[in-house]
């Protein structure tokens, strides 16, 4: 309960130091450095009191350099490595305000150095003979202050007017009586409290500043949400205010992309930064990930994140070493098998490795607890919800990454047409619609209003402007359990959905809101896609993943500013149906309905035929010939994938 939170250097630390969240100082937190600067000067002045009557005793009983106070001297050399170092701790305390590291730099500089030249100093008093030889060393040594004085002269300056016992070496012993350092304390300037006022301040800011340069990160996952399914990409039934307001707010992206186009292997993209013609899980199966697999989570838990997940992980059974709490997710609730979270009134769910039971009656579930609720009383998406609000709550005063997996607006296939579940249809309960679209956009609006949620609590905590928060979803939008994605239009204007390698099966909605450092109101034309968020999290989190990954950082189109690196290409590979494989190239999109790359390719300019109309193969061979090799360079053979056969015709709308 006491520890300190990372980067502080005990508890409480950012309280009593100021540290603003909101972006503005107030009077407590001048007040705080005022106080605690202070608390520094009074410190060091009893310390000098002690020493004095320390020395002052070995004065008076014969027993401490009683030669150098007959002579007028009246310190020794202990003194004078006290008036030395003295200097230095105004210069550690500062040091100890930005961080700890510069304070023991500061400290370890300044005791080396007062020793050195309280010893110098000495040997002029009591070893004459030896300064003919030491007389270079002790005139360096004599710069080497001044230089010391020149780098922080107003601290210094401001120590000499404040106390007046700070000696420069000198040839010549200087002989002064000795003061009462309590008398020096009094003599205080006006303009040394507000100078410690301004070196508080600016280790406030520089505080903030490093806390915007490691800020805490935010992704939020939705489940099988189309491209034209938010009113931010011209969805026009249903309502997503909060979900708008984010691209209001931070930057829109129109050409990113999933991973995969179905769930288990787009979400492995994102975790690991590979595509899906490398990474370990390529399709719907039960797979897990192994140990030597290195996740986004545990890089940024290696750079000092608190990590957490709250919804589906897709990638790893219990008992597994795949399970989130092995590969980098200090917590963990929800579902770990897409089959169970399937089911939105499941019997358990999973809280770390431990099965949480709820009220919910399964009849015949099977061992992944998939299977439709007979008694439906607790419904898993606003467990979830009420779960990360409460991580938020728990560390919002250290760094931490939350991985919000909603599974909205996934159906639950087991209950065929009636898979779209919801506890009530809200705004849609008066519609005319058929039931599953109701459902549908009851559940598209439940996240919505649950994305507010997490934002009203960024700006309650005031971490608001040090928050990453993005947005996607896992793939394009589903035919299952009664819904039809055309009703609603949700591939916009793309063509196919989930399961397809055209647009609208893979290319998804990203914003990303940042305030203070994402400029409002964008809208960004980057191709980036899931394997970029590992180099993205990275970049943020200052760390330097020594892992192979396929992606790169796309944190300069966020911000709109700097040099944006562009992939050469893009690829997806799909298992199912016969297997698909797709690339794309700058605007170039080939698409192969096989895994035979001696098939015909088909090839699609996406800047002029976003909805791949035109197959264009036959005008651009040389273009075709480049899509070819991409296919076969990206594609790494997997014992554990082989292609399945074909169900039904690929594509439609």
């Amino acid at each position: 309960m006491w520890g300190s939170a990372p980067g502080q250097l005990f508890p409480g630390q950012n309280a009593a130091f100021g540290v603003v969240t909101d972006g503005m100082m107030t009077s407590q937190h001048w007040i705080a450095g005022g106080i605690a600067f202070a608390a520094a000067l009074v410190i060091g002045t009893l310390t000098e009191y002690v020493v004095h009557r320390f020395m002052h005793a070995g004065k008076m009983l014969g027993k401490v350099h009683a030669k150098h106070h007959q002579d007028g001297d009246g310190q020794g050399w202990a003194l004078e490595f006290w008036d030395y170092f003295k200097g230095t701790l105004i210069i550690l305390w500062v040091g100890f305000l930005h961080s700890m590291a510069a304070g023991v730099g500061f400290a370890a500089g300044g005791l080396v150095y007062a020793c050195l030249a309280a010893y110098a100093h000495q040997i002029q008093h009591e070893r004459p003979e030896m300064v003919f030889w030491m007389k270079r060393p002790v005139h360096h040594l004599h710069h080497a202050h001044k230089m010391w004085k020149h780098n922080f002269g107003i601290l210094v300056d401001v120590w000499d007017r404040v106390f007046g016992t700070y000696q420069v070496v000198e040839w010549k012993p200087e002989k002064r009586p000795f003061q009462h350092p309590l008398r020096n304390f009094f003599r205080i300037k006006w303009f040394c409290l507000p100078l410690a006022l301004v070196l508080h301040g600016q280790a406030f800011a520089d505080e903030r500043q490093a806390a915007a340069a490691r800020p805490n990160i935010v992704f939020i996952l939705a489940d099988d949400l189309g491209y034209g399914d938010l009113r931010c990409y011209g969805q026009e039934q249903i309502k997503t205010p909060n979900i708008d307001r984010m691209a209001v707010e931070g930057v829109r992206f129109t050409q990113f992309y999933a991973g995969a186009t179905v769930c288990a292997p787009s979400r492995c993209v994102l975790m690991t930064g590979r595509h899906t013609g490398h990474c370990y899980i390529r399709g719907n199966a039960k797979l897990n990930l192994r140990p030597e697999h290195v996740t986004v989570a545990e890089i940024l838990k290696d750079a000092g994140y608190t990590c957490g997940l709250y919804g589906k992980w897709g990638l790893g059974h219990e008992g597994s070493s795949g399970v989130p709490t092995r590969q980098g997710l200090d917590e963990f609730f929800g579902y770990l098998d897409q089959h169970h979270a399937h089911n939105y009134y499941p019997a358990f769910l999973m809280r770390g490795e431990v099965r949480v039971p709820l009220k919910n009656v399964v009849p015949g579930e099977g061992d992944f607890g998939r299977g439709v609720a007979t008694e439906k009383v607790e419904y898993s998406h606003d467990l979830i919800a009420e779960e990360a609000l409460a991580f938020l709550d728990r560390h919002h005063q250290q760094p931490f990454f939350l991985y919000l997996a909603f599974t909205v607006p996934h159906a639950n296939n087991e209950a065929g047409k009636q898979g779209m579940e919801v506890p009530d249809y809200g705004l849609y309960a008066e519609t005319d619609w058929p039931d599953a679209q109701k459902g549908t956009a009851a559940m598209i609006s439940r996240l919505d209003r649950d994305v507010g949620r997490v934002l009203e609590a960024l700006k309650r905590h005031g971490i608001d402007e040090q928050t990453v928060v993005m947005f996607s979803s896992d793939n394009g939008p589903h035919r299952e359990g009664g819904n039809n994605p055309d009703f609603f239009d949700s591939n916009g204007p793309l063509r196919g959905i989930k399961r397809d390698l055209y647009e609208g099966g893979i290319r998804v909605p990203m914003i990303v809101r940042w305030p203070g450092h994402v400029p409002p109101g964008r809208t960004s034309d980057h191709i980036g896609y899931f394997g970029d968020f590992l180099a993205t999290a990275a970049e943020l989190a200052g760390a330097q993943p020594d892992v192979e990954h396929d992606g790169i950082s796309f944190l300069a189109a966020c911000r709109g500013r700097g040099q944006q690196p562009r992939h050469d290409y893009l690829y997806w590979e799909f298992y199912e149906q016969g297997g698909r494989r797709a690339a794309r190239m700058d605007d170039w999109k080939g698409v192969l309905q096989s895994f035979d790359t001696t098939q015909p390719i088909e090839l699609y300019d996406l800047s002029t035929d976003v909805g791949e109309t035109q197959n264009v193969a036959d005008k651009h061979p040389e273009v075709v010939a480049q899509i070819r090799t991409v296919l076969k360079k990206a594609h790494v053979p997997s014992p554990l994938w082989n292609v399945r056969p074909k169900r039904r015709a690929a594509g439609g709308r």
